[in-house]
């Protein structure tokens, strides 16, 4: 889903972060808490998804929030958790 060394590096502190890889990933998951508006990009794909995939990219997003907690507003951050627990709920129609 999304480059694991860049995720790395960027965790472990390294000056050298390729910053596009979690705005796609936050992006992308920014999502209205109302599923029927998510879009035919979105939905197939993140149905895909399993519970331990879920719940792995909601603690990578924690951990982002928690490291570089500047990095997007808090909004963003709070969409994406709610659009990951919806997910994980599998509360969208199939």
């Amino acid at each position: 889903m999304w480059p694991l060394s860049s995720t790395h590096s960027y965790l472990t502190g390294s000056r050298q972060r390729d910053r596009g890889a979690y705005d796609s990933l936050i992006g992308l998951l920014d999502r209205s808490p109302e599923p029927d508006y998510w879009d035919d990009l979105f939905l197939p794909r993140c149905k895909l998804l399993t519970t331990a995939e879920i719940e792995a990219v909601a603690a990578w997003v924690r951990c982002l929030q928690a490291v570089d907690p500047d990095a997007y507003h808090f909004k963003p951050f709070e969409r994406v958790q709610a659009t990951l627990t919806l997910l994980s709920e599998k509360q969208f129609d199939d």
